[in-house]
């Protein structure tokens, strides 16, 4: 209904209300009969909802008295049933104690089982990230894996180029060294048969020069074989096992055994043990390292050669490798020596600490101890004092599977 309609001042009765007010009053009339019409009905529904409401609390409240009436039944059959005997109570007791230690010991281990939920999960967390981490490191591994392979497959080239170039080197040595030989061949040939008529020939100042000569001609000679010689030493196709020191000691005095008279020299060979490596450099190693000991002896004073031989593990050497132990070979000697700063240069080719008129050779000797200890994964050294004589010490790698083998021990003279 509009309001306004009634708040409007009433009309005048000499007024008299023109078409339009009329059809306003008609208008507001019909809006406010609507309006009414509305509330009634809405107050008819609220009279239905609230007798229904009323029915239905009537309903609960009867239905309340009658649960009110089964409650005090059940309270009046409780209470005759707690009342029954003090024992059926006192177990009733004994059973809410049991009850409630149940429900603690229950707590507890639900307590307890939420720990391991807890550290399980933790547990799992830190699996997740270790399996992360493996899986890291496995593409980390399978990359360092392609690495390696591809490494491994340069190595294999690098080697197969070693090997040609070594061919090649060997090849180029052999024929360099035949090729230099046979000219210094006649010639020492065309000395040979000079010397037979050399004192026809010469006065004594020629026949010195030509005593020269031919020293010269057979050093050159020497030289040639060594040079040949030390390019040639390499493990590479040697068949590589244990060898007695003894026999192969044996072997080398007995090549030197009239310079052993001749200068009445003593060799004391105490404590050897097996060497691995290839024979006939083992045996020239040896070889080399005797003759040093014997031709650079003191005037006047006879030659003593100590030799001897152990197992030793890597840490006798810094330079050495530290998966290995070695046969550690010892040759020492009472000879001339030379001064300290000479020991490193001692194994270079062609090095000499002494003139060539007073010892004779090529200085290629120790330098192919040098190079036959290298090619065998080993090396040498040396130390020394002028006027007291050398200590030469070979460190020899034995193999991984027999390290520990020490052979036999041995104590003898050889004379």
């Amino acid at each position: 209904m509009n309001k306004n309609f009634f708040l409007q001042e009433p009309l005048s009765a000499v007024e008299a209300p023109d078409g339009a007010q009329v059809a306003a009053l008609r208008a507001a009339l019909r809006t406010a009969q609507e309006e009414t019409a509305f509330h009634a009905k809405e107050a008819r529904k609220l009279a239905a909802a609230l007798e229904q409401a009323s029915g239905e609390l009537l309903f609960q409240t009867r239905q309340a008295a009658r649960r009110a009436e089964e409650l005090a039944f059940a309270n009046r059959q409780l209470l005759h049933e707690f009342s029954r005997t003090d024992a059926q109570a006192d177990e009733l007791v004994k059973a809410n104690r049991g009850l409630a230690a149940a429900l603690d010991e229950l707590a507890r281990q639900n307590h307890e089982k939420e720990k391991r939920a807890s550290e399980l999960h933790i547990a799992n967390i830190e699996l997740d990230y270790q399996n992360s981490e493996k899986d890291k490191r496995a593409e980390e591994l399978a990359a360092a894996n392609t690495e390696l392979a591809y490494q491994n497959g340069e190595k294999e080239k690098r080697a197969l180029e070693l090997l040609q170039a070594n061919a090649g080197l060997e090849s180029f040595a052999y024929i360099s060294s035949h090729d230099l030989q046979e000219p210094i061949r006649k010639m020492l040939l065309w000395l040979d048969q000079l010397s037979e008529v050399k004192d026809r020939l010469f006065n004594d100042a020629e026949k010195a020069r030509f005593e020269r000569i031919v020293r010269s001609g057979r050093r050159m000679r020497q030289l040639i074989e060594d040079l040949y010689t030390y390019s040639r030493i390499s493990t590479v196709g040697q068949e590589m096992s244990f060898h007695d020191l003894e026999t192969l000691l044996a072997e080398v005095t007995a090549t030197f055994s009239e310079t052993i008279a001749a200068k009445g020299a003593v060799v004391e060979v105490a404590g050897l043990c097996s060497v691995f490596g290839a024979r006939s450099q083992m045996r020239l190693l040896l070889l080399h390292l005797v003759d040093n000991a014997l031709k650079f002896a003191r005037p006047g004073a006879a030659p003593l050669v100590r030799i001897s031989a152990s197992v030793v593990p890597a840490s006798a050497d810094a330079e050495l490798s530290q998966d290995a132990a070695y046969t550690r070979l010892v040759i020492e000697d009472n000879g001339i020596g030379f001064e300290g700063p000479g020991s490193d240069r001692v194994f270079e080719v062609f090095q000499r600490l002494h003139g060539q008129d007073d010892y004779p050779g090529t200085g290629i000797g120790l330098a192919l101890v040098q190079k036959i200890a290298q090619a065998h994964k080993g090396l040498a050294r040396a130390r020394s004092e002028a006027g007291v004589g050398s200590v030469f010490t070979v460190y020899l790698p034995l193999p991984p599977a027999t390290g520990s083998y020490s052979g036999r021990n041995i104590s003898s003279n050889i004379a």
